[in-house]
């Protein structure tokens, strides 16, 4: 397979002879997909972290898709979504931002008021 002109990429294979990755670090799609299914997540080439969770660029690609299509995984991304958010509210308060300041741009952003008491400062724990 030619990834770029005058290179070319030998795909690695797992026992079944499924690709599991290429010679450049970029997964199979429908390897992932089959693992996914299996309930591990592949994660190989390259990533990026979402708080404490970390993606390939091809899962978030799948993740994307899956948001559009399925509701619970819909649910699911929003909840780590808002964990970050309200995990950033947290520097704000290190930083020094009163809690109505923080609540107000929680209200903004659309977050849960009672979980991010409960991250951000401790309360109904």
């Amino acid at each position: 397979m030619k990834l770029f002109p005058g290179t070319e990429a030998i795909d690695k294979k797992d026992a079944k002879g499924n690709i599991i990755k290429n010679s450049k670090g970029y997964p199979d799609k429908d390897y992932i997909k089959s693992l996914k299914a299996k309930g591990r997540i592949n994660i190989s080439g390259g990533t990026k972290n979402y708080g404490f969770l970390q993606f390939s660029y091809l899962d978030i690609k799948t993740i994307i898709n899956e948001y559009q299509e399925n509701e619970e995984v819909k649910q699911l991304v929003d909840y780590y979504a808002d964990i970050e958010n309200i995990e950033n509210l947290k520097l704000l308060k290190n930083g020094g931002m009163s809690k109505t300041q923080i609540l107000e741009n929680a209200k903004v952003m659309n977050l849960n008021e009672d979980l991010v008491k409960e991250i951000v400062f401790g309360e109904g724990l």
